[in-house]
């Protein structure tokens, strides 16, 4: 599995939901380029499993991570390509 953050301390749960069934959760919109499983961080500090959708809508860049355990969604990001690199806002 990918991770954003790792923590040594992690312990991976299998899934509830297959990438598959995230994905119908990801607005039909979204033109979704690349899939995979992803540990982000919560604001609380701790970490979150989630499928990370990266995909395009309306010619702008986004990825949309669904919580693999609840199907919630935990987070969306733009991205914004700027002279200097790539922004997530």
């Amino acid at each position: 599995w990918s991770s954003d953050v790792c923590s040594s301390d992690l312990k991976l749960e299998e899934p509830e939901l297959t990438m598959e069934e995230a994905q119908k959760l990801v607005s039909p919109s979204l033109n979704i380029t690349s899939s995979r499983l992803a540990i982000i961080p919560t604001d609380g500090k701790e970490e979150r499993l989630c499928y990370e959708f990266k995909g395009e809508m309306n010619q702008k860049r986004f990825i949309v991570y669904i919580d693999a355990m609840t199907g919630q969604e935990a987070d969306i990001l733009q991205i914004i390509d700027t002279e200097n690199g790539s922004l997530t806002i």
